[in-house]
This record gives C-alpha cells, structure tokens and sequence, in this order.
C-alpha cells in the first residue's frame, strides 16, 4: 500500500480539439500539467511541478488493474465519462514539456457532442488532473518569492485520478491539502529558527564567558 496523501485537484492545463486521420474520431489533447510553470495563487502558496513528476503514477497505470486506473472526465464529473486509461481511449505520458493527455470521446452520446462544440469554439479550453501525491518526497515548500506566496514544488505524484476539460480553469479545490502541508513547513521553519537563535545566544554567551576568564588573566588583547 502506498502512502499518498489525500485527493487534490488542480485546473492547470489547456485542451483542444482534433481529428483522427479518417477525420471521424475526435480527440481531446493538451497538457493537464507543464513542468517548471508557476501556477496563479492557490489560495496562499502558488505551485510547480517538477520534471518527471508522473513517472511513478504512469507506471502504476501500466499495470492495467481497477485500482490503477485513469478517467477523462468532464468537470470531474463520474457521470461524464470522456475516456478511461484501461479501456484504451485515455492516453497519457510524460515528455520534456509535462503530462500529455489523449482522450478519444463517444460521439455517439449526445452531451460528448454538445462538449466537442463547446472546446471547438474556445468556450470550454481549460484542463484539469486530480492526484495523490506522496506523504515523503512527494512535494516541498520554498520560501515567498516577490509576490510573498511561499512555492510548493511537486516531484512525486503516486496516483493519477482524473483528468479532462473544464469550464472554469481558474479553479483550484482541496488545497486544504496542501495548505496543512505549508502550515507543518512554517512551523517547521519557526522552530529550526527558534533552535539557531538559542544556539546563537548559547555561543555568544560562551564568547563573553572566556572573554570575562581572560580579562581575568591578564590574557584578553
């Protein structure tokens, strides 16, 4: 059993519409996540994911197994099934770029073509994933930038939940998640600093204790 933290979800990437070769098959493409890109503000900290980030989820995912399955899902929408990675008609994979998502839609279904119409025109472009990312080694915090949002830098994703377009890519849901993760990391920081400011008083109290003891001698220059 692997130790993950819980779900989160992230409205990071974009998506497009094409065509199969024969011109019938839809294809729903783009990049649910882009290495190395900042996010906007996710509610108090912004996030990056670092290269090879998916390499443990896509390996689970290869298994081919119930519980190492991916869904292409429409607003995270269980109901709206776009494609599932067992079935063959998700794809993803991990380049130099981020995670590359395939979805190859039902056009038989009435709502799927309503929803191609949408990504066609523009109206619906942004693209989601939802993942569970390692308790250890799975994301650390770096201190605020400019802007004064402390960075979490994701390196290790263990399962892949969801992905898919969305109507609202400016979103971002349970980052209650990871926010706990920044409160432990500021905590950790304020105690780390509170050990070097005794340190610091314990060695300038022994510098003024051998200084009082060689004055005392007749030593001190």
């Amino acid at each position: 059993m692997l130790d993950l933290l819980d779900q989160e979800a992230r409205a990071l990437g974009e998506i497009e519409l094409r065509y199969a070769a024969d011109k019938r098959q839809p294809i729903l493409e783009g990049y649910a996540a882009r290495f190395g890109a900042l996010s906007a503000d996710q509610g108090g900290f912004r996030e990056r994911y670092e290269p090879g980030c998916f390499t443990e989820a896509l390996a689970r995912l290869e298994r081919r197994t119930l519980d190492d399955d991916c869904l292409c899902l429409f607003n995270h929408d269980k109901n709206q099934v776009l494609g599932r990675h067992s079935a063959g008609t998700l794809e993803l994979s991990q380049d130099n770029v981020g995670l590359r998502v395939r979805a190859y839609p039902d056009i038989e279904q009435t709502w799927v073509r309503d929803l191609l119409r949408k990504v066609e025109r523009r109206d619906v472009r942004g693209q989601s994933l939802a993942m569970r990312v390692f308790k250890v080694g799975g994301a650390t915090w770096e201190p605020a930038g400019a802007d004064g949002l402390p960075i979490r830098s994701v390196k290790r994703v263990g399962q892949l939940v969801d992905v898919g377009p969305v109507s609202d890519p400016a979103y971002a849901t349970s980052t209650d998640i990871a926010l706990r993760g920044l409160r432990e990391w500021n905590e950790e920081q304020a105690r780390l600093a509170e050990e070097a400011a005794k340190i610091a008083e314990a060695n300038a109290a022994r510098r003024e204790r051998w200084k009082k003891l060689l004055d005392k001698a007749g030593l001190a220059g």
